[in-house]
């Protein structure tokens, strides 16, 4: 039996996170958590936090994150730990 789907862009956020991620040889503790996000001012974005095996590579895969998906636009949050 599957697990019902929460919400199917949440669910490919995380999915594409994970895989850029292992792909770049970052092993993950935990399965990537994405959630939606709204700032004050009503914009919405995707908050997503991602736990790894070595905590000491974390800047290292926020750099990584930043860079190729660009975010930093006040919306979109990565926590990297």
């Amino acid at each position: 039996m599957s697990r019902p789907r929460q919400n199917a862009l949440l669910e490919s956020a995380g999915a594409m996170i994970a895989s850029f991620l292992k792909g770049r040889g970052f092993a993950l503790a935990a399965p990537v958590d994405a959630r939606f996000q709204t700032t004050e001012h009503g914009s919405s974005g995707v908050d997503v936090t991602i736990a790894l095996e070595d905590p000491s590579k974390a800047a290292a895969a926020r750099a990584a994150i930043h860079e190729h998906f660009r975010c930093g636009s006040g919306v979109d949050a990565v926590t990297v730990r």
